[in-house]
Protein backbone atom coordinates (compact mmCIF):
# COMPACT_ATOMS: atom_id res chain seq x y z
CA UNK A 1 0.00 0.00 0.00
CA UNK A 2 2.49 2.44 1.11
CA UNK A 3 4.76 1.55 -2.28
CA UNK A 4 1.84 2.94 -4.12
CA UNK A 5 2.05 5.98 -2.48
CA UNK A 6 5.88 6.72 -2.38
CA UNK A 7 5.82 6.06 -6.03
CA UNK A 8 2.95 8.74 -6.97
CA UNK A 9 4.31 11.17 -4.72
CA UNK A 10 7.72 10.94 -5.91
CA UNK A 11 7.17 11.05 -9.69
CA UNK A 12 4.59 13.76 -8.98
CA UNK A 13 7.19 15.70 -7.27
CA UNK A 14 9.98 15.29 -10.18
CA UNK A 15 7.48 15.43 -12.90
CA UNK A 16 4.10 17.61 -12.48
CA UNK A 17 5.07 20.86 -12.62
CA UNK A 18 1.34 22.23 -11.47
CA UNK A 19 2.06 20.55 -7.81
CA UNK A 20 5.93 21.43 -7.08
CA UNK A 21 6.18 23.39 -4.10
CA UNK A 22 9.36 25.75 -4.58
CA UNK A 23 10.46 25.15 -0.85
CA UNK A 24 9.46 23.74 2.30
CA UNK A 25 6.24 25.84 3.72
CA UNK A 26 5.88 27.49 6.60
CA UNK A 27 4.31 24.78 9.12
CA UNK A 28 0.71 24.84 10.86
CA UNK A 29 0.88 26.50 14.24
CA UNK A 30 0.77 23.42 15.59
CA UNK A 31 1.66 19.74 13.91
CA UNK A 32 2.07 16.13 15.31
CA UNK A 33 5.58 15.29 15.24
CA UNK A 34 5.24 11.29 14.90
CA UNK A 35 8.57 10.05 14.09
CA UNK A 36 10.93 11.81 17.07
CA UNK A 37 9.55 9.64 20.00
CA UNK A 38 7.44 6.11 20.71
CA UNK A 39 4.49 8.22 20.83
CA UNK A 40 3.42 11.35 18.92
CA UNK A 41 3.32 14.68 20.43
CA UNK A 42 1.81 18.13 19.75
CA UNK A 43 4.30 20.67 18.65
CA UNK A 44 4.02 24.32 18.32
CA UNK A 45 6.09 25.49 15.30
CA UNK A 46 7.42 28.53 15.91
CA UNK A 47 7.06 29.93 12.15
CA UNK A 48 9.90 26.96 11.45
CA UNK A 49 9.29 25.20 7.78
CA UNK A 50 8.76 21.66 6.82
CA UNK A 51 7.08 19.15 5.30
CA UNK A 52 3.82 18.01 6.46
CA UNK A 53 0.48 15.74 5.94
CA UNK A 54 -3.23 16.79 7.06
CA UNK A 55 -6.12 14.37 7.23
CA UNK A 56 -9.18 15.12 6.20
CA UNK A 57 -11.75 12.49 7.58
CA UNK A 58 -15.11 12.53 9.00
CA UNK A 59 -15.50 12.70 13.16
CA UNK A 60 -18.89 10.62 13.28
CA UNK A 61 -20.89 10.02 16.51
CA UNK A 62 -18.15 9.70 19.14
CA UNK A 63 -16.20 12.58 20.61
CA UNK A 64 -13.21 11.09 22.01
CA UNK A 65 -12.19 13.98 24.50
CA UNK A 66 -8.53 12.84 25.18
CA UNK A 67 -8.10 12.93 21.42
CA UNK A 68 -8.88 16.30 21.10
CA UNK A 69 -6.78 19.33 22.42
CA UNK A 70 -8.30 21.92 25.16
CA UNK A 71 -6.81 24.76 26.42
CA UNK A 72 -7.50 27.34 29.60
CA UNK A 73 -9.93 29.05 27.31
CA UNK A 74 -12.18 25.93 26.53
CA UNK A 75 -15.72 26.08 26.90
CA UNK A 76 -18.39 22.77 26.77
CA UNK A 77 -20.81 23.14 24.13
CA UNK A 78 -24.52 22.38 23.65
CA UNK A 79 -24.89 22.17 27.46
CA UNK A 80 -21.40 19.53 27.71
CA UNK A 81 -18.94 20.57 30.70
CA UNK A 82 -16.25 22.61 30.43
CA UNK A 83 -12.86 20.51 29.10
CA UNK A 84 -10.12 19.99 31.31
CA UNK A 85 -7.22 21.50 29.68
CA UNK A 86 -4.57 19.07 28.13
CA UNK A 87 -2.73 20.63 26.04
CA UNK A 88 0.51 20.75 27.66
CA UNK A 89 0.12 16.70 28.18
CA UNK A 90 -0.37 16.96 24.33
CA UNK A 91 2.63 18.50 24.21
CA UNK A 92 4.78 15.69 26.01
CA UNK A 93 2.68 12.71 24.82
CA UNK A 94 -0.24 11.77 23.05
CA UNK A 95 -0.61 8.10 23.21
CA UNK A 96 -1.00 5.98 20.18
CA UNK A 97 -2.59 2.82 21.34
CA UNK A 98 -5.29 4.89 22.62
CA UNK A 99 -5.95 7.24 20.10
CA UNK A 100 -8.71 6.55 18.07
CA UNK A 101 -8.58 4.31 14.70
CA UNK A 102 -8.90 6.84 12.24
CA UNK A 103 -6.05 8.59 14.03
CA UNK A 104 -3.64 5.94 14.58
CA UNK A 105 -3.85 4.86 11.07
CA UNK A 106 -3.23 8.42 9.87
CA UNK A 107 0.05 8.04 12.18
CA UNK A 108 1.46 4.94 11.13
CA UNK A 109 0.24 5.84 7.57
CA UNK A 110 3.23 8.54 8.16
CA UNK A 111 5.74 6.98 9.53
CA UNK A 112 5.66 4.15 6.64
CA UNK A 113 6.06 6.98 4.41
CA UNK A 114 9.17 8.24 6.52
CA UNK A 115 7.06 11.59 6.74
CA UNK A 116 7.93 13.29 10.59
CA UNK A 117 4.99 15.74 10.91
CA UNK A 118 0.84 14.98 10.29
CA UNK A 119 -1.63 17.79 11.27
CA UNK A 120 -5.26 16.97 12.39
CA UNK A 121 -7.63 19.77 13.45
CA UNK A 122 -8.84 18.02 16.48
CA UNK A 123 -5.78 17.78 17.84
CA UNK A 124 -3.56 21.09 16.48
CA UNK A 125 -6.40 23.36 16.84
CA UNK A 126 -7.28 23.81 20.70
CA UNK A 127 -11.26 23.06 21.05
CA UNK A 128 -13.89 24.77 22.38
CA UNK A 129 -11.88 28.22 22.35
CA UNK A 130 -13.69 30.62 19.96
CA UNK A 131 -11.03 33.14 19.87
CA UNK A 132 -8.57 30.44 18.17
CA UNK A 133 -11.51 29.59 16.52
CA UNK A 134 -11.79 32.84 14.45
CA UNK A 135 -8.30 33.04 13.91
CA UNK A 136 -7.45 29.33 13.00
CA UNK A 137 -10.55 28.95 10.43
CA UNK A 138 -9.43 31.15 7.84
CA UNK A 139 -5.78 29.62 7.50
CA UNK A 140 -7.05 25.76 7.05
CA UNK A 141 -7.09 26.71 3.45
CA UNK A 142 -3.44 27.49 3.23
CA UNK A 143 -3.00 24.41 5.71
CA UNK A 144 -4.71 21.86 2.69
CA UNK A 145 -3.00 23.81 0.23
CA UNK A 146 0.64 23.59 1.66
CA UNK A 147 0.60 20.07 2.64
CA UNK A 148 2.75 17.82 1.19
CA UNK A 149 0.04 15.13 0.98
CA UNK A 150 -3.57 14.89 2.01
CA UNK A 151 -4.57 11.47 3.42
CA UNK A 152 -8.57 11.79 2.70
CA UNK A 153 -10.29 8.33 4.76
CA UNK A 154 -13.05 8.59 2.27
CA UNK A 155 -14.50 4.70 3.69
CA UNK A 156 -14.58 5.78 6.94
CA UNK A 157 -17.89 7.02 8.65
CA UNK A 158 -16.04 7.86 12.23
CA UNK A 159 -13.28 8.28 14.38
CA UNK A 160 -13.48 4.24 14.88
CA UNK A 161 -13.72 3.32 12.27
CA UNK A 162 -10.29 3.77 10.54
CA UNK A 163 -8.66 3.71 6.96
CA UNK A 164 -6.09 1.39 6.17
CA UNK A 165 -8.44 -1.81 6.68
CA UNK A 166 -6.51 -5.04 7.83
CA UNK A 167 -3.38 -4.77 5.53
CA UNK A 168 -0.54 -6.61 6.54
CA UNK A 169 1.67 -3.92 5.51
CA UNK A 170 -0.10 -1.58 8.28
CA UNK A 171 -1.04 -4.03 10.66
CA UNK A 172 2.48 -3.57 12.25
CA UNK A 173 2.22 -3.38 15.99
CA UNK A 174 3.71 -0.05 17.60
CA UNK A 175 6.88 -0.85 18.65
CA UNK A 176 8.20 -1.96 15.48
CA UNK A 177 6.92 -0.01 13.32
CA UNK A 178 10.41 1.91 13.07
CA UNK A 179 12.34 -1.29 11.43
CA UNK A 180 9.73 -2.45 9.74
CA UNK A 181 10.72 -2.23 5.72
CA UNK A 182 7.26 -1.88 3.38
CA UNK A 183 5.64 -5.13 2.57
CA UNK A 184 5.48 -7.32 -0.62
CA UNK A 185 3.59 -5.32 -3.39
CA UNK A 186 0.40 -6.79 -3.44
CA UNK A 187 0.56 -7.39 -7.36
CA UNK A 188 -1.81 -10.72 -7.53
CA UNK A 189 -4.55 -9.00 -5.52
CA UNK A 190 -4.71 -6.11 -7.80
CA UNK A 191 -4.55 -8.14 -11.26
CA UNK A 192 -7.85 -9.86 -10.30
CA UNK A 193 -9.09 -6.12 -9.98
CA UNK A 194 -11.06 -5.70 -13.35
CA UNK A 195 -11.55 -1.71 -12.51
CA UNK A 196 -9.77 -0.08 -14.74
CA UNK A 197 -11.08 3.69 -14.76
CA UNK A 198 -10.49 5.98 -11.42
CA UNK A 199 -13.04 6.61 -9.87
CA UNK A 200 -14.42 10.30 -8.63
CA UNK A 201 -12.81 11.12 -4.93
CA UNK A 202 -16.42 13.14 -4.97
CA UNK A 203 -18.73 10.34 -5.28
CA UNK A 204 -21.11 10.44 -2.01
CA UNK A 205 -20.90 6.71 -1.86
CA UNK A 206 -18.56 7.17 0.62
CA UNK A 207 -18.77 8.80 3.66
CA UNK A 208 -16.47 11.38 3.83
CA UNK A 209 -17.77 12.97 0.79
CA UNK A 210 -21.32 13.42 2.13
CA UNK A 211 -19.40 15.80 4.74
CA UNK A 212 -20.10 19.61 3.24
CA UNK A 213 -17.15 20.63 5.49
CA UNK A 214 -14.65 17.94 3.88
CA UNK A 215 -15.10 19.41 0.00
CA UNK A 216 -13.07 23.13 0.51
CA UNK A 217 -9.97 20.52 2.12
CA UNK A 218 -10.39 18.58 -1.54
CA UNK A 219 -10.50 21.69 -3.04
CA UNK A 220 -7.49 23.03 -1.39
CA UNK A 221 -5.04 20.06 -1.68
CA UNK A 222 -2.72 20.15 -4.71
CA UNK A 223 -1.80 16.08 -3.84
CA UNK A 224 -4.72 13.70 -2.42
CA UNK A 225 -4.48 10.09 -1.63
CA UNK A 226 -7.98 8.44 -0.71
CA UNK A 227 -8.57 5.58 0.65
CA UNK A 228 -12.09 4.71 -0.64
CA UNK A 229 -14.33 1.13 -0.30
CA UNK A 230 -12.90 0.28 -3.53
CA UNK A 231 -9.43 0.97 -2.66
CA UNK A 232 -6.71 3.89 -2.92
CA UNK A 233 -7.19 6.99 -5.60
CA UNK A 234 -4.49 8.94 -6.17
CA UNK A 235 -5.14 12.83 -7.28
CA UNK A 236 -3.36 15.79 -7.92
CA UNK A 237 -2.90 18.86 -10.13
CA UNK A 238 -2.27 17.06 -13.44
CA UNK A 239 -3.63 12.98 -13.18
CA UNK A 240 -6.00 11.26 -10.92
CA UNK A 241 -5.12 6.94 -10.71
CA UNK A 242 -6.75 3.93 -9.56
CA UNK A 243 -4.09 1.77 -7.75
CA UNK A 244 -4.88 -1.16 -10.21
CA UNK A 245 -6.18 1.55 -13.10
CA UNK A 246 -4.63 3.58 -15.54
CA UNK A 247 -3.63 7.76 -14.65
CA UNK A 248 -6.21 9.76 -16.00
CA UNK A 249 -5.21 13.11 -17.68
CA UNK A 250 -7.31 16.08 -16.41
CA UNK A 251 -9.29 18.43 -18.69
CA UNK A 252 -10.38 21.77 -18.14
CA UNK A 253 -13.88 20.81 -18.15
CA UNK A 254 -13.85 18.18 -15.97
CA UNK A 255 -17.20 19.19 -13.15
CA UNK A 256 -15.03 16.92 -10.37
CA UNK A 257 -12.01 19.08 -10.40
CA UNK A 258 -11.61 22.07 -9.07
CA UNK A 259 -8.03 22.50 -9.79
CA UNK A 260 -8.44 25.85 -11.44
CA UNK A 261 -9.56 27.11 -7.99
CA UNK A 262 -6.28 26.26 -6.37
CA UNK A 263 -3.49 26.51 -8.66
CA UNK A 264 -2.71 30.41 -9.72
CA UNK A 265 -1.06 28.50 -13.17
CA UNK A 266 -4.32 26.99 -14.15
CA UNK A 267 -6.20 30.09 -12.62
CA UNK A 268 -4.44 32.85 -15.31
CA UNK A 269 -5.56 30.50 -17.80
CA UNK A 270 -9.14 30.41 -17.85
CA UNK A 271 -11.68 33.55 -18.18
CA UNK A 272 -13.96 34.99 -15.22
CA UNK A 273 -16.86 33.57 -16.83
CA UNK A 274 -15.39 29.64 -16.74
CA UNK A 275 -14.44 30.77 -13.27
CA UNK A 276 -18.01 31.46 -12.16
CA UNK A 277 -19.21 28.00 -13.95
CA UNK A 278 -16.57 26.39 -11.67
CA UNK A 279 -18.79 28.14 -8.96
CA UNK A 280 -21.67 26.44 -9.98
CA UNK A 281 -20.31 23.49 -10.03
CA UNK A 282 -19.18 23.74 -6.67
CA UNK A 283 -22.46 25.20 -5.50
CA UNK A 284 -24.10 21.90 -6.94
CA UNK A 285 -21.17 19.57 -5.31
CA UNK A 286 -21.68 21.23 -1.80
CA UNK A 287 -25.85 21.10 -1.50
CA UNK A 288 -25.30 17.83 -1.95
CA UNK A 289 -23.14 17.17 1.38
CA UNK A 290 -24.51 17.41 4.86
CA UNK A 291 -23.23 19.76 6.94
CA UNK A 292 -24.54 18.36 10.20
CA UNK A 293 -23.13 15.59 11.53
CA UNK A 294 -25.71 13.22 11.98
CA UNK A 295 -29.47 12.69 9.99
CA UNK A 296 -31.75 14.69 12.09
CA UNK A 297 -29.03 17.48 13.68
CA UNK A 298 -30.09 21.16 12.84
CA UNK A 299 -27.56 22.65 15.11
CA UNK A 300 -24.69 23.46 12.71
CA UNK A 301 -27.41 25.11 10.16
CA UNK A 302 -25.96 28.40 10.37
CA UNK A 303 -22.50 27.41 9.51
CA UNK A 304 -23.60 26.28 5.85
CA UNK A 305 -21.89 29.63 4.76
CA UNK A 306 -19.20 29.32 7.11
CA UNK A 307 -18.40 25.83 5.66
CA UNK A 308 -17.52 27.37 2.59
CA UNK A 309 -16.22 30.82 3.36
CA UNK A 310 -12.63 29.66 2.69
CA UNK A 311 -13.51 28.77 -1.06
CA UNK A 312 -15.06 32.21 -1.18
CA UNK A 313 -12.09 34.06 -0.18
CA UNK A 314 -10.22 32.37 -2.93
CA UNK A 315 -12.55 33.63 -5.55
CA UNK A 316 -12.30 36.90 -4.60
CA UNK A 317 -8.35 36.56 -4.52
CA UNK A 318 -8.39 35.30 -8.15
CA UNK A 319 -11.41 37.86 -9.53
CA UNK A 320 -9.39 40.62 -8.16
CA UNK A 321 -5.64 39.41 -8.35
CA UNK A 322 -5.85 37.31 -11.60
CA UNK A 323 -8.82 38.76 -13.64
CA UNK A 324 -8.40 42.69 -12.30
CA UNK A 325 -11.92 42.66 -11.71
CA UNK A 326 -13.02 42.68 -7.95
CA UNK A 327 -16.45 41.15 -7.01
CA UNK A 328 -18.90 41.63 -4.18
CA UNK A 329 -19.83 38.12 -2.19
CA UNK A 330 -23.31 37.76 -1.45
CA UNK A 331 -24.64 35.01 0.71
CA UNK A 332 -23.29 32.42 -1.57
CA UNK A 333 -23.31 34.41 -4.79
CA UNK A 334 -21.19 36.83 -6.69
CA UNK A 335 -22.74 40.56 -7.86
CA UNK A 336 -20.97 40.09 -11.60
CA UNK A 337 -22.34 36.92 -11.59
CA UNK A 338 -26.19 37.37 -10.28
CA UNK A 339 -28.44 37.55 -13.37
CA UNK A 340 -27.68 33.41 -13.25
CA UNK A 341 -27.47 32.84 -10.01
CA UNK A 342 -30.71 33.89 -8.77
CA UNK A 343 -32.00 31.32 -11.35
CA UNK A 344 -31.09 28.07 -8.74
CA UNK A 345 -33.13 25.76 -8.59
CA UNK A 346 -33.95 22.42 -7.13
CA UNK A 347 -35.57 21.10 -10.12
CA UNK A 348 -32.52 19.10 -11.76
CA UNK A 349 -31.85 17.27 -8.17
CA UNK A 350 -35.40 16.17 -8.47
CA UNK A 351 -35.10 14.65 -11.48
CA UNK A 352 -31.65 12.81 -10.18
CA UNK A 353 -33.61 12.02 -6.05
CA UNK A 354 -32.27 10.26 -3.82
CA UNK A 355 -34.21 8.55 -1.40
CA UNK A 356 -33.78 10.54 1.99
CA UNK A 357 -33.49 13.70 0.55
CA UNK A 358 -35.47 16.62 1.75
CA UNK A 359 -35.68 20.13 1.20
CA UNK A 360 -35.88 23.08 3.98
CA UNK A 361 -35.47 25.80 5.50
CA UNK A 362 -33.46 26.02 8.76
CA UNK A 363 -35.14 26.66 12.07
CA UNK A 364 -32.75 29.96 12.04
CA UNK A 365 -32.49 32.18 8.67
CA UNK A 366 -29.09 31.99 6.95
CA UNK A 367 -29.15 33.61 4.11
CA UNK A 368 -31.87 35.93 2.38
CA UNK A 369 -34.80 34.02 0.42
CA UNK A 370 -33.76 34.39 -3.42
CA UNK A 371 -30.19 33.10 -2.34
CA UNK A 372 -29.53 29.39 -2.48
CA UNK A 373 -28.15 29.24 0.93
CA UNK A 374 -31.30 29.78 2.26
CA UNK A 375 -32.65 26.24 1.94
CA UNK A 376 -31.14 22.88 3.23
CA UNK A 377 -30.86 20.54 -0.05
CA UNK A 378 -29.48 20.10 -3.00
CA UNK A 379 -29.91 23.06 -5.77
CA UNK A 380 -28.22 23.34 -9.56
CA UNK A 381 -27.68 26.53 -11.49
CA UNK A 382 -28.73 26.45 -15.11
CA UNK A 383 -25.82 27.13 -17.60
CA UNK A 384 -27.46 29.77 -19.35
CA UNK A 385 -26.02 31.72 -22.83
CA UNK A 386 -27.37 34.96 -24.87
CA UNK A 387 -29.23 35.94 -21.25
CA UNK A 388 -31.76 38.98 -22.06
CA UNK A 389 -32.44 40.62 -18.66
CA UNK A 390 -35.45 42.13 -18.44
CA UNK A 391 -35.40 43.60 -14.75
CA UNK A 392 -32.72 45.99 -13.60
CA UNK A 393 -31.25 45.54 -9.92
CA UNK A 394 -31.84 48.84 -8.15
CA UNK A 395 -30.88 47.86 -4.51
CA UNK A 396 -28.47 45.33 -3.10
CA UNK A 397 -28.01 44.93 1.13
CA UNK A 398 -26.22 41.95 2.85
CA UNK A 399 -26.03 42.01 6.42
CA UNK A 400 -22.89 40.11 8.07
CA UNK A 401 -22.90 38.46 11.62
CA UNK A 402 -19.63 39.87 11.85
CA UNK A 403 -18.94 43.13 9.96
CA UNK A 404 -15.26 42.05 9.08
CA UNK A 405 -15.60 38.48 7.51
CA UNK A 406 -17.57 39.15 4.59
CA UNK A 407 -17.62 35.55 3.94
CA UNK A 408 -19.06 34.09 7.02
CA UNK A 409 -22.70 34.24 8.58
CA UNK A 410 -25.22 36.67 7.35
CA UNK A 411 -28.07 37.81 9.27
CA UNK A 412 -30.31 39.34 6.33
CA UNK A 413 -30.06 41.08 3.06
CA UNK A 414 -32.39 42.39 0.54
CA UNK A 415 -32.36 42.88 -3.28
CA UNK A 416 -34.84 45.35 -4.86
CA UNK A 417 -35.76 44.22 -8.62
CA UNK A 418 -37.33 46.95 -11.24
CA UNK A 419 -39.06 44.71 -13.50
CA UNK A 420 -42.32 43.16 -15.06
CA UNK A 421 -44.82 41.92 -11.87
CA UNK A 422 -48.02 39.84 -11.61
CA UNK A 423 -50.02 39.27 -8.35
CA UNK A 424 -52.52 37.27 -6.74
CA UNK A 425 -51.44 33.67 -8.41
CA UNK A 426 -53.43 30.89 -7.59
CA UNK A 427 -51.44 27.76 -7.93
CA UNK A 428 -52.79 24.28 -8.45
CA UNK A 429 -51.09 20.60 -8.39
CA UNK A 430 -49.14 20.14 -11.60
CA UNK A 431 -50.21 16.80 -12.51
CA UNK A 432 -47.44 15.77 -14.91
CA UNK A 433 -45.47 14.56 -11.84
CA UNK A 434 -48.29 13.47 -9.90
CA UNK A 435 -47.27 9.80 -8.70
CA UNK A 436 -43.88 10.56 -7.79
CA UNK A 437 -41.79 12.68 -5.21
CA UNK A 438 -41.95 15.83 -7.39
CA UNK A 439 -45.30 16.16 -6.30
CA UNK A 440 -44.58 18.70 -3.44
CA UNK A 441 -42.22 20.64 -5.79
CA UNK A 442 -44.11 21.12 -9.16
CA UNK A 443 -47.01 23.23 -9.27
CA UNK A 444 -48.62 25.25 -11.80
CA UNK A 445 -50.48 28.85 -12.26
CA UNK A 446 -52.69 29.63 -14.90
CA UNK A 447 -52.80 32.35 -17.31
CA UNK A 448 -55.36 33.72 -20.06
CA UNK A 449 -56.93 30.38 -20.55
CA UNK A 450 -56.97 27.05 -18.74
CA UNK A 451 -54.39 25.55 -21.65
CA UNK A 452 -52.35 28.39 -20.75
CA UNK A 453 -50.29 27.28 -17.59
CA UNK A 454 -47.05 27.82 -15.89
CA UNK A 455 -45.41 25.18 -13.78
CA UNK A 456 -43.45 26.37 -11.01
CA UNK A 457 -40.84 24.51 -8.65
CA UNK A 458 -41.01 25.36 -5.36
CA UNK A 459 -37.97 25.34 -3.51
CA UNK A 460 -38.99 23.63 -0.58
CA UNK A 461 -43.04 21.98 -0.05
CA UNK A 462 -45.34 24.33 1.15
CA UNK A 463 -48.41 23.55 3.44
CA UNK A 464 -51.72 23.35 2.22
CA UNK A 465 -52.29 26.59 4.49
CA UNK A 466 -49.65 28.42 2.70
CA UNK A 467 -50.61 27.16 -0.65
CA UNK A 468 -53.77 28.50 -0.19
CA UNK A 469 -52.72 31.73 -0.33
CA UNK A 470 -52.10 34.27 -3.12
CA UNK A 471 -48.71 34.18 -4.82
CA UNK A 472 -47.06 36.89 -7.13
CA UNK A 473 -44.01 36.37 -9.36
CA UNK A 474 -41.37 38.84 -11.41
CA UNK A 475 -40.12 37.86 -14.72
CA UNK A 476 -36.32 37.87 -14.55
CA UNK A 477 -35.39 37.28 -18.53
CA UNK A 478 -34.56 34.78 -20.64
CA UNK A 479 -31.43 32.99 -21.93
CA UNK A 480 -30.71 29.34 -24.05
CA UNK A 481 -29.80 26.34 -22.34
CA UNK A 482 -28.60 23.10 -24.04
CA UNK A 483 -31.47 20.94 -24.29
CA UNK A 484 -29.91 17.55 -25.16
CA UNK A 485 -26.41 16.00 -26.12
CA UNK A 486 -26.64 17.56 -30.03
CA UNK A 487 -25.83 21.03 -28.45
CA UNK A 488 -29.46 22.24 -29.14
CA UNK A 489 -30.63 24.89 -27.83
CA UNK A 490 -33.79 25.85 -25.90
CA UNK A 491 -35.21 29.61 -24.27
CA UNK A 492 -35.54 29.45 -20.57
CA UNK A 493 -37.76 31.95 -19.13
CA UNK A 494 -36.72 32.96 -15.86
CA UNK A 495 -39.91 33.75 -13.17
CA UNK A 496 -39.46 33.87 -9.84
CA UNK A 497 -42.45 32.87 -7.31
CA UNK A 498 -42.67 34.96 -4.83
CA UNK A 499 -44.88 35.42 -1.60
CA UNK A 500 -45.58 38.55 0.13
CA UNK A 501 -44.05 38.62 4.09
CA UNK A 502 -45.04 41.92 5.45
CA UNK A 503 -47.47 44.03 5.55
CA UNK A 504 -45.38 47.09 3.82
CA UNK A 505 -46.06 46.92 0.57
CA UNK A 506 -43.98 45.27 -2.18
CA UNK A 507 -42.16 43.24 0.22
CA UNK A 508 -41.80 39.42 -0.61
CA UNK A 509 -39.78 36.39 0.08
CA UNK A 510 -38.74 33.67 -2.60
CA UNK A 511 -40.92 30.97 -2.38
CA UNK A 512 -39.59 28.73 -6.40
CA UNK A 513 -39.04 29.57 -9.75
CA UNK A 514 -40.60 28.94 -13.72
CA UNK A 515 -39.57 25.08 -14.71
CA UNK A 516 -36.98 25.57 -17.10
CA UNK A 517 -39.26 22.93 -19.28
CA UNK A 518 -41.76 25.74 -19.91
CA UNK A 519 -42.11 27.02 -23.42
CA UNK A 520 -42.89 30.81 -24.51
CA UNK A 521 -46.46 29.39 -25.12
CA UNK A 522 -47.36 28.68 -21.52
CA UNK A 523 -45.78 31.89 -20.39
CA UNK A 524 -47.51 33.97 -22.66
CA UNK A 525 -50.35 34.75 -20.73
CA UNK A 526 -48.40 35.43 -17.83
CA UNK A 527 -46.51 38.47 -19.45
CA UNK A 528 -49.33 39.80 -20.92
CA UNK A 529 -50.54 40.81 -17.71
CA UNK A 530 -47.95 41.61 -16.10
CA UNK A 531 -46.62 45.41 -15.36
CA UNK A 532 -43.60 46.96 -14.29
CA UNK A 533 -43.05 47.73 -10.71
CA UNK A 534 -40.26 48.04 -8.36
CA UNK A 535 -40.17 45.22 -5.41
CA UNK A 536 -37.87 44.41 -2.76
CA UNK A 537 -36.70 40.92 -2.12
CA UNK A 538 -35.54 39.70 1.42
Amino acid sequence: MSKFVSTWLTQCSADHPLCKQSSPPTLPLRVIDVLSRDDPFLLETDGQNGHYFALSYCWGKQRVADMMSFGANSRGRRGQPTPQSNIENHKLRISYSDMPKTLRDAVTFSRLLNNRYVWIDALCIVQGDEEEWEREHPKMAEIYSNAKLVLAADNADGLEKGFLGTNLEVSQTQEDWSSTSPAKDQTESLQRRERTLCPSPLSLDEPLNRRAWSLSEMIFANRVIHFTSSGMVWECNEVRQYESGIPYTFHENDDDSFRMIRSTTIAEQRSKEELYRKWHALVAAFTKRQINSQPGEKYKDTERLVALSRVARRISWILSEIHGSADVYLAGMWRGDLRTSLLWSVEECLQNYRPGVEWRRPETPRAPSWSWAAIEGPVSIEPLVNIQSDASIEGLVIEHLNGNDLFGRVLSGSLTVRGKVLHNLPLQLDDLDSSTYATRHLYKTFGCTVNDGCTFVLDVPLSQQELSRGFSCVFLGKGETEANLEKETREHFALLLLRAVSVAPLRFERVGISSRHSSNGSVSGLLAKMKGEMITII
